[in-house]
C-alpha cells in the first residue's frame, strides 16, 4: 500500500523548543531563534534586549530610556492606528520640549 515510501512522519521526532537561552542561569527554550544583534547570542523572550542579558559586546551604549522605547515600538500595533498614535506622541513631545 505504501509502495516502498521512505517518508515516515511518525518516526521523525524533532524537538520543537530547540533554541536555549544563552543567559547564565536561564534554562528557557524557544521555538524560534532570538539572536542579539550586538553579541549574536541566542536568548529567550525575557532576555532578548541588550540590557536584559548584560550584553558586553555593545557597539553603542543603550540607556534604559532607549531600551524602553525599543520595547514600546515592538508592542505597538501596525496600520492606521499606529500612524495616529505616532502623530499624537510627536505633538506631545514637541509640546513638552517647548515648555
Amino acid at each position: 500500500m505504501d509502495r516502498d515510501c521512505k517518508y515516515h512522519p511518525g518516526k521523525n521526532k524533532e524537538k520543537v523548543f530547540a533554541h536555549r537561552c544563552s543567559k547564565g542561569g536561564c534554562k528557557k527554550r524557544e521555538m524560534l531563534q532570538v539572536a542579539c544583534a550586538q553579541c549574536y547570542g541566542n536568548f529567550c523572550i525575557q532576555h532578548r534586549h541588550p540590557l536584559d542579558h548584560s550584553c558586553r559586546h555593545a557597539s553603542r551604549p543603550t540607556s534604559n530610556a532607549g531600551c524602553s522605547s525599543m520595547r514600546a515600538l515592538e508592542l505597538e500595533p501596525s496600520g492606521a492606528v499606529n500612524a495616529l498614535s505616532s502623530w499624537w506622541l510627536t505633538r506631545q513631545f514637541r509640546w513638552k520640549a517647548k515648555r
